[in-house]
């Protein structure tokens, strides 16, 4: 995921596009995920005749990297290591289409050196957000699958540590992304995905949160 703030500046990651940090680059990956999730929509809804209703729930995992500008304009990169996560549960409407819901969060709070960064104690970030999407998905083999997912997503980013530059922000936007599902059987599934959840802000802090992630799915 990507976080930006300014004065200080944080930016954790779980996604590879996310050490670039300008506008540009995140507007494009942006769109890249947008035309993705749109194309899988499209093929999905154009074969969504046939009915097969249950549920799934998944789990996705992947790494969490931060960073903070000081003063100086110098990063200063997190000291410990945190996994970010997302567990969600769906109901299929069709073949193609369901109704989903999920939480995306950290296994801990990223922790920042205080010292570099004028700070009597070591700062920390923390950041999670809650989701509700349409998923559409189409088959592209005997056992592969493209999917996508579109909806609204109740962002969360606190930091502390840093005295009067702490913060909190909330913010409801809308979410997208896009991924590759492997049916290893009728029942289970190893997604890849890349999600975007919004950009939110406040005053001059920007809060942006982007996943790159690996999991599993199971249908009942």
């Amino acid at each position: 995921m990507r976080v930006m703030a300014r004065l200080p500046i944080i930016a954790p990651l779980a996604a590879p596009w996310g050490r670039r940090d300008s506008t540009r680059n995140g507007k494009t990956t942006m769109q890249k995920i947008v035309h993705a999730a749109a194309i899988i929509v499209i093929l999905a809804g154009a074969g969504a005749a046939q009915a097969q209703e249950r549920g799934y729930i998944g789990l996705a995992l992947g790494p969490s990297k931060g960073s903070i500008k000081n003063g100086d304009g110098q990063r200063v990169r997190q000291d410990n290591n945190v996994v970010a996560f997302k567990g969600y549960v769906g109901y299929a409407l069709n073949r193609h289409f369901a109704i989903e819901a999920g939480y995306a969060g950290t296994t801990g709070k990223l922790r920042f050196d205080g010292a570099r960064l004028g700070a009597a104690t070591d700062p920390r970030a923390d950041m999670s957000a809650f989701y509700a999407a349409l998923r559409g998905t189409v088959a592209v083999g005997a056992s592969v699958d493209l999917f996508a997912r579109l909806g609204v997503a109740r962002n969360r980013f606190e930091l502390s540590g840093l005295g009067a530059q702490d913060f909190r922000v909330t913010g409801v936007k809308p979410m997208l992304g896009a991924g590759v599902a492997w049916r290893v059987s009728e029942q289970v599934a190893l997604t890849v995905e890349l999600e975007h959840y919004g950009r939110v802000r406040e005053g001059n802090r920007r809060f942006v949160q982007n996943r790159a992630q690996v999991g599993v799915q199971f249908g009942f």
